[in-house]
C-alpha cells in the first residue's frame, strides 16, 4: 500500500489531488523497477493524517511524504 500525504498549505481538495499524484508517482516508479500492478495499491489521504502537526496553511516538509506499507 502506498499512501500519500500532503501539508496544508493549500485548500483541502488540492492536497487531496496532490497526495494522489505523489502516491501514482511511487507506483509507477515501482513498475518500472518490475514491480507487478496487481502488488501495487495507492490511496491519498491529503493533509488529514499529518506528520507534524500544524495549523491551516502551513508548509512543512515533513507532511509532504509518501508511505509505503509491505503486506
Amino acid at each position: 500500500m502506498i499512501v500519500g500525504h500532503a501539508d496544508t498549505a493549500g485548500p483541502s481538495p488540492y492536497n487531496m489531488n496532490l497526495s494522489r499524484q505523489r502516491a501514482e508517482a511511487v507506483a509507477a516508479a515501482l513498475r518500472t523497477a518490475g514491480v507487478a500492478d496487481v502488488r501495487i495499491r495507492t490511496r491519498a489521504v491529503g493533509e488529514t493524517d499529518l506528520a507534524q502537526p500544524t495549523g491551516d496553511g502551513v508548509r512543512d516538509p515533513l507532511n509532504r511524504r509518501v508511505t509505503v506499507d509491505i503486506e
